[in-house]
């Protein structure tokens, strides 16, 4: 998650984030945290998105937590997993952002309190990186 320069709107005008998935709550979060007032619609009842649905975790390379663990790991590695997991059919230049960002990601959500203290090894990936 990069930080971008951005302009927070007028305080008596409110962000409107469609959808309350991981992404959605990340960004709410961060417009809050210019002081901006925020709506959040989701078509669902409860928040949480496809992310809520995830039952293996967060998948990211070269974090604090595979380097506590002494997990050697490489986003060259977790590109090429990536891709191969794809069928080679991934566009390539959105699996970079990916995995460029990935570290970062597990980065801000333990910032916020999310426990991903633990990193195993799920399907498509040759080294533990998927953090739960």
């Amino acid at each position: 998650l990069r930080k971008t320069s951005i302009q927070a709107p007028a305080p008596d005008e409110p962000i409107i984030i469609v959808g309350g998935g991981l992404a959605g709550l990340s960004a709410a979060l961060e417009a809050l945290s210019r002081n901006a007032k925020v709506i959040i619609i989701d078509g669902e009842k409860n928040l949480g998105g496809n992310s809520a649905k995830a039952s293996s975790g967060v998948s990211a390379a070269e974090t604090s937590t595979q380097k506590a663990m002494g997990i050697e790991d490489s986003r060259s590695s977790f590109f090429k997993d990536t891709l191969s997991a794809g069928d080679h059919e991934n566009n390539e230049v959105l699996v970079n952002i990916l995995v460029d960002q990935s570290a970062d990601a597990i980065e801000f959500l333990k910032e916020l309190g999310v426990k991903l203290d633990d990193v195993n090894l799920c399907g498509g990936h040759s080294t533990p990186r998927t953090h739960w």
